[in-house]
């Protein structure tokens, strides 16, 4: 599609949404602002950081402002506008609080006059091609190929100090300072881990299972993990601009993996409990047809600890496969929202249907399983979940 991407960031974004609708008095804090003496109370009359209905009420100050100059407001992820010329896509929108990030035609007048009408509601300064969102630097060459990375980020994560003394006791429960500090480090690497460091996400979720029965042991994987990350901070994510994959032709996949019991577990033991991991992504029908020319584009990627306790392989694949499923059922509603403007839910259902999709997975006891016309596992929970897929 070739489209131009950039940022918008809202200049004092909660000053600008507007009057509350409840009564805030403030007291003025020493020393006194000029024209203010200590002691004097305020009536806000605007919203206010730090309050709780700040972020709210400039959610829909820019609501209002984004449906006035002609976008949609997505039914299924409300950061996300849509912004359609007749019935053909020209813009996709969406916000994290007063950051906004956007792809649009970069050849079209009509998204061009729209953008302009923004900014004459809202006081909001634009960033096209290098920029920063939310600490992610995304560059996009001439020929329209994105880069993200996140050096920075991954450089800045510091390890947890620990004595040598007190490293040799791996077995030995953290105090309470340790574990608001693995807390807050596994924090951050889950972060990058999420956007973009899809190498890292393992790491963090098997961190974050077991914080509530926290081990010496634990801080040194946390440090392990920390040095894997700065030592990749220039790994990026690209997305190639020649993929040929359009709204017309787009296809969507998931690739799903478990491990069985090699997640720990504060209730249940060591290694009692499984790790799952999916990516989801557009691509070409090539993949789904195993042909040659596959391209894909990647649009989310997760690692997570199975919450059941699997006792077999087949129990933790199909957990696995079915929570890739889900991701793609989302994503393929959403591409028909993008594909049909001011359709009912119900209809896009049917229209989400028409997209060409595909779970790839290794377990070939589960293909065979659900291949098979006859025969039932004799788990009653791992009938549900395969019946859950079949449907």
């Amino acid at each position: 599609m070739h489209w131009l991407v950039g940022s918008i960031d809202g200049v004092t974004a909660y000053l600008q949404a507007g009057l509350i609708d409840r009564l805030l008095v403030l007291r003025v804090p020493t020393p006194a602002p000029p024209g203010c003496k200590e002691g004097d109370l305020l009536i806000a009359n605007g919203s206010i950081y730090g309050t709780k209905d700040a972020g709210r009420r400039w959610w829909m100050w820019l609501r209002d402002c984004m449906v006035k100059v002609g976008f949609i407001e997505s039914v299924f992820e409300r950061c996300m506008f849509l912004l359609f010329e007749g019935n053909n896509l020209v813009c996709i929108l969406i916000s994290h609080v007063d950051d906004l990030f956007y792809g649009r035609d970069p050849l079209n007048a009509f998204v061009k006059a729209a953008l302009e009408a923004l900014s004459k509601l809202i006081d909001i300064k634009f960033v096209d091609k290098d920029l920063t969102f939310l600490g992610r630097r995304v560059q996009q060459d001439d020929d329209s190929t994105i880069h993200i990375t996140q050096v920075e980020s991954s450089q800045n994560l510091k390890d947890i100090d620990i004595e040598k003394s007190r490293a040799k006791q791996r077995e030995s429960l953290l105090t309470p300072a340790e574990v608001t500090d693995l807390r807050s480090g596994n924090g951050s690497l889950g972060h990058i881990a999420r956007h973009g460091r899809y190498d890292l996400l393992t790491q963090t979720s098997l961190l974050a299972q077991i914080q509530s029965r926290a081990k010496v042991k634990h801080i040194l994987e946390f440090n392990k993990a920390a040095r894997d990350c700065r030592e990749g901070a220039t790994t990026e994510l690209v997305f190639h601009s020649d993929t040929g994959i359009t709204l017309e032709n787009v296809c969507v996949f998931a690739n799903a993996d478990s491990s069985l019991n090699n997640a720990d577990d504060p209730l249940y033991g060591e290694r009692t409990k499984s790790q799952c991991g999916h990516i989801e992504g557009i691509c070409n029908q090539q993949v789904l047809d195993k042909a040659l020319g596959g391209r894909v584009m990647l649009v989310e990627a997760t690692s997570a600890t199975i919450k059941r306790v699997c006792r077999a392989t087949l129990s933790a694949e199909t957990n696995g496969v079915l929570e890739g499923s889900e991701s793609v059922s989302y994503l393929r509603m959403l591409l028909a929202e993008c594909k049909f403007p001011h359709m009912s839910i119900k209809d896009l259902e049917l229209n989400a249907r028409q997209i060409p999709s595909g779970i790839i997975t290794d377990a070939q006891s589960l293909k065979s399983h659900m291949d098979a016309d006859t025969g039932q596992v004799a788990d009653k929970k791992l009938r549900v979940l395969t019946a859950q897929l079949r449907q």
